[in-house]
């Protein structure tokens, strides 16, 4: 069975979120994904990681490849848009692809 992972990290929502920024979530999303990809955790293979995080921070040198911005997201066919926080629209439109 082939697994994939879609994780989300957002520190700071948009304005019409109405919502206090949050300290910790993308670090959380770095962790998860990191023990996603291992081979002794998740077993999740790099191309099946879709990863957005926003603000980006910086990422540890074995999840860098997460953060560069014209990775894309072959299997849901789609770019997005690191500038901005995901909207519910792309998370459920990454989450019905993968």
């Amino acid at each position: 069975m082939r697994a994939r992972a879609l994780v989300i990290g957002i520190n700071r929502y948009s304005g019409f979120a109405d919502q206090k920024d949050l300290k910790g979530a993308v670090a959380d999303a770095i962790d998860f994904a990191s023990w996603a990809l291992d081979p002794e955790g998740g077993q999740v293979a790099e191309d099946d990681l879709y990863f957005w995080a926003f603000p980006p921070e910086p990422m540890p040198d074995e999840l860098e490849f997460l953060g560069e911005p014209d990775r894309p997201w072959p299997q849901v066919q789609i770019s997005p848009d690191f500038s901005r926080a995901p909207s519910a629209r792309d998370i459920a439109h990454a989450a019905a692809a993968a």
